[in-house]
């Protein structure tokens, strides 16, 4: 019997002890990743007055398309969308992504232009568009 007694309080100091557990601290807050803190839909407006919008999935930049006027081939400026052609990957607080010009009435491929964006906070956003024309933009998530 007396075995079985010493045996138990083996065990119990054992279990009692943590030994074999590893470090335990507690459960632990996951730290947001950038999924949580930027995904969803964004719309803005640029400092054109034209509209902007964008879609966060994961670290990434899915879809991008923005308003402004612009200047083909040495033509008067007039309003085209751009759109983003490929992801981009969002890198600490904001991304920058080449977008492709196609005006309202025909398709222009090959021309693009530079769009950068500093996410300000979860909900707002604010950035450039253009390589020269320096127009500004900000965005909400909605």
């Amino acid at each position: 019997m007396k075995n079985g007694y010493l045996k138990s309080a083996i065990v119990f100091i054992i279990i009692a002890s943590g030994f074999g557990c590893g470090n335990v601290t507690g459960p632990t807050n996951p730290t947001p990743t950038v999924q949580s803190v930027y995904a969803g839909q964004w719309a803005g407006t640029t400092s054109e007055g034209f509209p902007i919008s964008f879609s966060v999935s994961g670290n990434a930049i899915t879809y991008l398309e923005i308003d402004m006027l612009k200047s083909v081939g040495g033509a008067p400026a007039e309003r085209y969308t751009l759109f983003s052609a490929e992801p981009a990957t969002i890198s600490g607080d904001g991304f920058k992504i080449d977008v492709f010009l196609t005006p309202k009435t025909e398709n222009l491929i090959g021309i693009g232009t530079p769009v950068s964006c500093s996410f300000a906070s979860a909900a707002a956003a604010e950035g450039m568009a253009g390589s020269n024309t320096g127009i500004s933009w900000k965005a909400e998530r909605k």
